[in-house]
């Protein structure tokens, strides 16, 4: 069950932003009562179209923004981190997720101190951590999808 209302989300649609295309699309499966796959979308989105690269240089400053959004390339840009942060307690207050192992998985993940927090350059390590979190939630998320699936065709 979503964190929002139908009415609540169809008021909001109204105020966002074009440029903030995932909100939207959030907002619209909330609506729809599809947010599972949403969810898993999201994830697999994130997983494949970011780059696991640890750049020389700060990548803050690579591609655009402006007052809503970043332009993101990298999993070691600190907003890229809190942008996966926020989808994944997202997931638990969505309801999303009835295993207990990874639900702790994820609010540890959430309670580390990755190092751009101290503006040091983010690790091979925490790549491989932010890589295990989200084949994690990918894996159980594509169960869920099947299990649902084959609970609608019955």
């Amino acid at each position: 069950m979503a964190q929002y209302s139908k009415e609540v989300v169809l008021e909001s649609l109204k105020r966002i932003p074009s440029e903030m295309i995932w909100v939207k699309k959030y907002f619209i499966a909330v609506i729809e009562d599809d947010l599972l796959e949403h969810y898993y979308e999201r994830f697999v989105f994130e997983k494949n179209n970011y780059s696991d690269e640890l750049p020389e240089l700060r990548v803050g400053s690579i591609g655009t923004s402006s007052a809503w959004t970043t332009q993101l390339t990298h999993k070691c840009q600190g907003n890229y981190i809190s942008q996966l942060r926020m989808s994944l307690v997202g997931l638990i207050k969505d309801d999303m997720i009835d295993d207990s192992i990874l639900v702790k998985e994820i609010l540890d993940f959430n309670r580390y101190k990755f190092k751009y927090k101290d503006s040091e350059f983010t690790t091979p390590e925490e790549i491989d951590m932010i890589n295990h979190i989200l084949d994690d939630v990918i894996s159980y998320l594509c169960d869920k999808c099947i299990e649902e699936y084959f609970e609608k065709r019955n």
